[in-house]
């Protein structure tokens, strides 16, 4: 929350729009889960995300395609272990590790969504 993001409308060519992460769904979907259709590329999994923009120009209107930039800031020695979470209770996660050996991890953001 709070990440910067930059927004290029396509009906403003290529002016800027300055924003920011308002909220984002805690686990992902696919295409495939919430639209039906069963088609190859709707099996990315996707996070909603929704930006709060620094302003509303003039030419922005409710459902215009935009392209949206953002960058994700990690914590200082903080790592992504995806969906390896064995099991998470109060902070603490189990993963297991490539050659088989379990270790106990501090878990400040996992994702719902289980494989």
């Amino acid at each position: 929350m709070g990440d910067p993001a930059k927004v290029f409308v396509a009906a403003l060519a290529d002016r800027v729009i300055e924003a920011k992460v308002a909220s984002k769904d805690d686990f992902a979907t696919t295409r495939n889960e919430r639209y039906g259709p069963k088609t190859p590329e709707g099996n990315l999994m996707e996070i909603a995300v929704r930006l709060e923009l620094a302003e509303n120009p003039e030419g922005l209107r409710p459902g215009g395609t935009v392209r949206a930039e953002l960058r994700s800031v990690l914590e200082k020695k903080a790592g992504l272990v995806p969906l390896a979470i064995d099991d998470e209770r109060d902070g603490k996660a189990t993963v297991t590790l490539k050659g088989g050996a379990k270790r106990t991890i501090t878990a400040v953001s996992t994702s719902a969504h289980r494989w």
